[in-house]
Order: structure tokens, then C-alpha cells, then sequence
């Protein structure tokens, strides 16, 4: 049985434990637990097999760090593919039905602008590691305990481009509900689902109790299985000796809580033995998650907001960014601050950053970052060449809405670009007295139909002309959207060009 056909089944699919603390004891100072996939093999088996003695579907591989990054810190780059793989080939020959996955860990430093690590520098150590899993035979790509969306985002594209196995990806919270860089779930949840992976989730940092906000925030708007695997409390030291207060039963109450909640998959982080796990498949084995419908929302998202499309959500607005400051960035720094300050002030959501005129040289890769360390906003993007779409989205930490303003024979490759990050895609309409709103929504439609991205993600903007020039019924206009979208799943944003009331 593979993934897929394992979450079809009406019950809750069970992960293993923690493998750090599992191999601890087995550590010498200086040695990373995945060095011990070459020394000791026999005791990362072992820990396999503890897990899988009480009834685990899947077991993770003892890959956690090992990337490139990590790795060098021990002088162990040389021994990147051995470890990796390696490690799939001890979970695959202790497994007896179980599913292997690939523990994808973060990098150990963070992504630009929070770190050091370019995005372009994620994506290819996250690709190394991950396409040698992938070769050497795991089921699944786990990727866990990320503290950065962006993070996050950067390893199912990398992922997905090496390979097309099942993508897990679970990110770590603190005990306020948000990532070190301060998302909260919400907006996690669905920017991840928008990269098309099959689960999402949490793991690690906190204990059960302090995840349970997390779990209901992610239940309440998440229209894919979740996987939650938190520690068994908070670590405290006593006597010298690192313990984990949450014993196996208290753990299983609080696995039992999650599955009550809608929580598809269960497991443990650090602290976890393989008692907790006994004591987990023990007390839900017989239980099925609740069967919950959700609306899938629409819309684009920054690091910490959602914007959506529905009915009910009250409007938002956006603010065009001049084209002066984002070509002079560094000397218009305090003119930027204020524009983004008084855009907050007005009650506006998102910057619109028109990328269509930016010259080729453009660094939009530091644009990008410098904006968002500096606000909080959404950001919406117009752009017309196929390179700027990959730097723009491989840094933004939320979902993107882009626009396509270019020529036709770039459109496949910008709506692919799109779609691998997981943005909305957008389009233009301009609007006069020989525009079919139905015909021009539907040749739109073909054309995202055709790299099968989402159509549901959509977005047309229909720009009205100068009310100087409207020489026909605004509400006509109005009207005739409105039966266009009763039929065809898109959104639509009406923009009004030179507004005045004076020429209404």
C-alpha cells in the first residue's frame, strides 16, 4: 500500500517517534545522530523497530540533518550520500509493512532576509538531499519541525522538482501560536496547501497541551489530512539529565483530543518513547477522524495574513507602489518606510509592486526581502518576464497573486512558475464596449487548464476605463459579471481607472 491509498483508509494513520533522543545515549560529543547510519547501524534499527513494534504506519529515516549545511558544521559533506542513503536502506529493511519517510530537516541557519542563506541556496542543498532519498527508495518526503514558512515553502518546491513521492510538511510553533518568523497556522496551512502537498501540520517545540491551540486553529480551514507530532512536554533539566515531563499516557489523551478534533495523522517529536507511541495507537486505534467539510478559501496570503475572496470578508485594498523606489531602493529607504507606514495607517492590505517596466538588471531578489523585513503586508505583483516570477515568489513567505503582463508565448511559462509556488494567478482585463467579460474569462480559463493549475485559483482583474470615457451602464457591467462568475469559479477584482464622482 502506498500514501495515497493509506489515507483513503477511514482511519487515523499513526508516525513514529522521536529518533534524536531515541539515539542519545549511543552519541559521542561531537557527533551528530546521523553519523551513526555509517557507525552503528544496528542501533538506528533498533530505534526503527521499537516504533514499529507498536503499531506505527510509517517510520522516518534518521535524516533529520543531514543536508549540506548541517553536515559541514562536522566535517561529514564528503559523507552526504552514504548517510542518506544509507539511512533509507536501514528503515527499509527493518520495515516489515511500514512506509519510510524521508525526514527532511531545516537547514540550521535561517533563509534570507531572517538569515544568511539565499533562496537560491535552499533550494539547491533541500534538492541534493531529498533526490538521494528519493533514489535510494523512501515512500515519502517528511518535511518537519520548519521555522520558516518561506523555509518551508523552498523545500516542497525542491521536492517536488527531484521527485513526485507524496509531500508531508510540518512547521514548528511556539507556545503563542506562531513561527519564530511569525506566522500563525491559519495562514501556514493554507499557504502550504496551495503548493498541492498532501499533508500539512506541526511537530516538535511544544507539548501536546500547548499544541492544541494550533491543531483547532489549522482543523477550522485546512481542506487536506493534517499530521500533528508534538513533544512530550517541555524539556527541563534534573539532575544533569534532560527530561521530558509528558509520560505516555497523558501524551495518548491529548493524540486522542487532536483525532476528536479532525487530525488525520498522530505521532511523536523529541521526548516521545516507544511507550508513548503504545500508549497512543492504544487509546485512537479504534477511533476515525470526523469527517469535516471546508470551504476552500481563495485569495493570497503575506507571512502573517490571509486575504480572501469570500462573500462575507470585508473589503480590502492595496496601494501601487511608485516605480522611482523600487528601482532606488537603498537611497529611497526612509521614502519607502513612510509609503508602507501610511498604507498601514489608511487601512490598506497589500503593496502592488508593478514589475512590468523594471529593467532586466533589476535585483528583485533584494527587493523582495528588504521589503519584507520592513512590513507586514500582503504583496501583490504584476510582472512580464519568466525570471523575475521564480525570484519574486522564491522569496516571498506567504502565498503570492501575481499578474501576467506579457506576451503570449511567455504565459505557459510564468503560469508554470506560478503554479509550482503555489501563487494565484492573475489576469488583466480591459474593459470597453467590444470586451465579451464571459469569452475572455474562459479563454483564461483554457490556458491554466492546460498546465492543470487549479482553476478555482484565478483571479481576473477587470480595469474599467476613465469615467470620462464610460459611455456605458455601470451597472450593465456589474450585471454582466456577476452571471459570468455564477457559472465560471473565479475571482474577480473591478478596478476603477481615474475614479471621480464627478464624472459619475
Amino acid at each position: 500500500m502506498n500514501f495515497t491509498e493509506l489515507l483513503q483508509e477511514k482511519r487515523v494513520i499513526f508516525f513514529d517517534g522521536a529518533m534524536g533522543t531515541s539515539l542519545q545515549p549511543y552519541l559521542r560529543a561531537g557527533l551528530p545522530p546521523e553519523k551513526l547510519n555509517l557507525v552503528f547501524p544496528q542501533k538506528v534499527k533498533a530505534a526503527h523497530l521499537s516504533y514499529i513494534k507498536q503499531g506505527v504506519d510509517v517510520i522516518e529515516t534518521n535524516t533529520f540533518g543531514a543536508n549540506r549545511i548541517k553536515l559541514d558544521k562536522f566535517n561529514l559533506t564528503q559523507k552526504l550520500k552514504d548517510i542518506n542513503y544509507h539511512a533509507v536502506k536501514i528503515a527499509k529493511e527493518t520495515a516489515y509493512s511500514q512506509l519510510v519517510g524521508a525526514s527532511i530537516g531545516p537547514l540550521g541557519n535561517l533563509v534570507q532576509p531572517w538569515g544568511e542563506i539565499t533562496s537560491s541556496q535552499a533550494l539547491e542543498v533541500f534538492r541534493e538531499q531529498i533526490e538521494i532519498l528519493a533514489e535510494a527508495g523512501a515512500d515519502i518526503v517528511v518535511i518537519e519541525t520548519m521555522m520558516s514558512l518561506k523555509e518551508a515553502k523552498i523545500a516542497v518546491v525542491a521536492a517536488r522538482e527531484v521527485c513526485d513521492l507524496p509531500v508531508v510538511c510540518q512547521l514548528t510553533f511556539g507556545e503563542q501560536g506562531r513561527t519564530l518568523t511569525g506566522t500563525d497556522a491559519e495562514t501556514a496551512v493554507f499557504t502550504l496547501e496551495a503548493l498541492n502537498i498532501e499533508v500539512s501540520g506541526a511537530n516538535c517545540s511544544i507539548g501536546p497541551e500547548q499544541m492544541f491551540p494550533v491543531v483547532k486553529a489549522m482543523v477550522s480551514c485546512a481542506s487536506k489530512p493534517l499530521i500533528f507530532q508534538p513533544n512530550a512536554g517541555n524539556p527541563h533539566l534534573v539532575k544533569g539529565k534532560t527530561v521530558f515531563p509528558v509520560g505516555p499516557e497523558e501524551f495518548s489523551e491529548w493524540a486522542k483530543k487532536f483525532v476528536e478534533s479532525g487530525v488525520k495523522i498522530v505521532g511523536g517529536c523529541c521526548g516521545t518513547t516507544p511507550e508513548h507511541i503504545a500508549a497512543m495507537v492504544k487509546n485512537i486505534k479504534n477511533i476515525s477522524p470526523p469527517v469535516k467539510k471546508h470551504l476552500i478559501l481563495k485569495g493570497f496570503s503575506s507571512r502573517k495574513k490571509i486575504y480572501t475572496f469570500k462573500k462575507e470578508s470585508p473589503l480590502f485594498l492595496g496601494i501601487n507602489f511608485p516605480l522611482e523606489l523600487m528601482e532606488n531602493e537603498k537611497e529611497n529607504f526612509d521614502k519607502i518606510l513612510q509609503l508602507v507606514d501610511k498604507a498601514k495607517e489608511k487601512g490598506c492590505s497589500f503593496l502592488n509592486l508593478n514589475f512590468a517596466k523594471i529593467p532586466q538588471n533589476f535585483k528583485i531578489s533584494s527587493f523582495m526581502n528588504f521589503l519584507q523585513q520592513n512590513t507586514d503586508l500582503g504583496i501583490n505583483m504584476e510582472i512580464d518576464k519568466p525570471s523575475f516570477v521564480y525570484d519574486a515568489l522564491s522569496e516571498l513567505e506567504g502565498k503570492g497573486l501575481v499578474f501576467l503582463s506579457c506576451s503570449s508565448w511567455q504565459e505557459e511559462e510564468i503560469l508554470t512558475q506560478i503554479k509550482k509556488w503555489g501563487a494565484a494567478p492573475g489576469f488583466n482585463i480591459y474593459l470597453d464596449k467590444k470586451t465579451q467579460i464571459k469569452k475572455e474569462i474562459e479563454i483564461i480559463l483554457q490556458k491554466c487548464k492546460k498546465i492543470k493549475m487549479n482553476i478555482e485559483e484565478v483571479v481576473v482583474k477587470i480595469t474599467l476605463p476613465p469615467f470620462s470615457q464610460f459611455s456605458f451602464s455601470f451597472a450593465d457591467v456589474i450585471n454582466k459579471i456577476k452571471k459570468v462568475k455564477s457559472r465560471i469559479p473565479v475571482s474577480v477584482i473591478l478596478q476603477l481607472n481615474n475614479f471621480s464622482t464627478t464624472k459619475i
